[in-house]
């Protein structure tokens, strides 16, 4: 039997539910629980082959490994007859499978360090990244304590050593002899290692790409990258290595949801966006002196400083939005999130801003397009959120509101001439109180003709676009008139038109 195999038989003879106290969605999955009985089975039955429960646990296992991860088959290096050669010969002797490579499983040294290259171009099995993922997004008393930048190993003490070894015995089980009885030899997937590169994650939107469906951001790692760290720290000799490194990984770049996804919307509850947009500031042409403002406030906000609210205003289309989804793609490394939050759900934000007080990670609330109309009331609460309540706003929470009003409430002429109103500036200071709570305003004008043909050169060049810089410029000036008026967006879509032989 596999020494992986023997040491998981050995910690799971009837102890292995107490011994996990902080890894409970490890303890409780079902793929793991499954695995650890077909393991210990082999231990009491040896050789022979697998009743008919212990088959169909076997089969669960491989079917949902592949549904989670079968769109690495696409992934070069995934051929299913180079799976069969590889895996066949192995199978017959028990030992543990190597994958289409050919290569043999990763297993520590006897000095700690792991055998297997680390970085993150290594290949890695289905029952690997599944281990890895559950690790990777568990939320528990470590996780968040190390999220925070406290010292969880010193707060735990040997406790995370300890799971540490658990949780390497599960990561390095061996399927080898598990696949033999259950007549699966040349086809297991378990054992199956995912070319680099090509492993299926939430964010991935295709075999082997980027984790969203367009190029990713500069910069930016994708999820299967970035958790290359528990990989290699399940590859350590020693428990404690392993323990430090999952804390740093931790500290670095969250747990649970929040490691696992960058952006999210609000819906009643957080829910993760699984392609972000992926736009930078260099997508973004002109605008030079707001985009410096803003980065710099958000630069000193990731860094632990007090951030600004920041209200982005005005005329359309003139990249308000996408600037803010650029600071994420900037920002996220160093630890930023962003939460899009809808103007009917503004009531929700105090609760919101009271989940994200808690967490080791630093915030900003987007709210797009964000006005009230001279009869909504819903921005009274929002202002008490802001400021003026008796909970503080949280100081890794910053709150970004984009608005094509430089008050966000909508005044009208009678506003300024009384109405009804016997106090007029009373009325006139309530409805600018709100744009007051917001420590830096960036104004976002239309460009002027030169600046727009600026940036419709701009994004051209960017796109590769060979065209005659007169025609481009006597085309995107008729294409302003049609679109009555010139903006960053309109130059996009001009640009979009254009590359397609104006053929609409």
């Amino acid at each position: 039997m596999p020494a992986m195999c023997r040491a998981v038989t050995k910690l799971m003879n009837g102890l292995f539910p107490e011994k996990l106290i902080f890894f409970d969605n490890i303890r409780d999955d079902a793929l793991v629980r499954k695995a650890v009985r077909l393991c210990r089975a082999c231990d009491g039955i040896g050789a022979a082959p697998f009743d008919g429960a212990l088959r169909e646990d076997y089969y669960e296992v491989q079917r949902a490994l592949m549904s989670e991860y079968g769109n690495a088959a696409a992934a070069p290096g995934f051929a299913g007859q180079e799976v069969v050669q590889g895996f066949a010969g192995q199978a017959a002797g028990g030992a543990s499978a190597p994958g289409p490579t050919g290569a043999a499983e990763a297993a520590p040294d006897s000095e700690g360090q792991e055998t297997a290259p680390g970085g993150p171009a290594a290949a890695h099995t289905f029952w690997q990244h599944h281990v890895c993922r559950l690790i990777a997004e568990s939320e528990n008393a470590f996780s968040l304590a190390a999220e925070k930048g406290a010292s969880a190993l010193a707060r735990f003490g040997g406790l995370v050593e300890r799971e540490a070894g658990v949780l390497k015995a599960i990561y390095g089980i061996g399927w080898g002899k598990m696949a033999a009885s259950a007549d699966d030899g040349a086809f297991c997937v378990a054992a199956m290692e995912l070319s680099p590169g090509g492993a299926a994650s939430r964010q991935d939107g295709t075999p082997g790409a980027t984790p969203r469906s367009r190029a990713a951001a500069p910069g930016r790692r994708s999820l299967e990258s970035k958790r290359e760290a528990v990989h290699r720290a399940m590859l350590r000799h020693s428990d404690r290595d392993s323990a430090e490194m999952l804390e740093k990984y931790y500290r670095d770049e969250g747990g649970g949801l929040f490691e696992r996804y960058d952006a999210f919307y609000w819906d009643g509850r957080l829910v993760g966006v699984e392609s972000p947009d992926p736009i930078t500031f260099d997508d973004l042409i002109g605008y030079g002196i707001q985009k410096g403002r803003i980065i710099e406030n958000v630069k000193f906000f990731t860094e632990g400083r007090l951030g600004l609210n920041m209200l982005l205003y005005g005329d359309r289309g003139t990249g308000k939005s996408s600037s803010v989804k650029a600071l994420l793609n900037m920002f996220a490394p160093r630890k930023l999130r962003l939460v899009s939050v809808p103007k009917e759900e503004i009531a929700a934000i105090p609760a919101i801003m009271e989940a994200l007080a808690a967490r080791g990670l630093r915030f900003i609330i987007f709210i797009d397009d964000l006005s009230f109309e001279e009869n909504e009331t819903g921005y009274k609460s929002f202002k008490s959120a802001l400021e003026g309540g008796v909970r503080p706003q949280p100081e890794n929470v910053l709150v970004c509101v984009t608005s094509n009003r430089r008050n966000i409430i909508k005044e009208v002429w009678r506003d300024r001439e009384g109405g009804e109103d016997i106090h007029i500036n009373d009325s006139l200071q309530e409805k600018r109180s709100l744009a007051d709570r917001f420590g830096l305003t960036v104004v976002f004008s239309s460009p002027d003709k030169y600046e727009y043909l600026d940036i419709v050169k701009g994004i051209a060049e960017r796109e590769g676009l060979n065209a005659d810089i007169a025609e481009l410029e006597s085309e995107a000036m008729k294409w302003e008139i049609r679109q009555n008026g010139r903006s960053g967006r309109g130059a996009r879509q001009f640009i979009n038109w254009f590359s397609r032989g104006k053929n609409i």
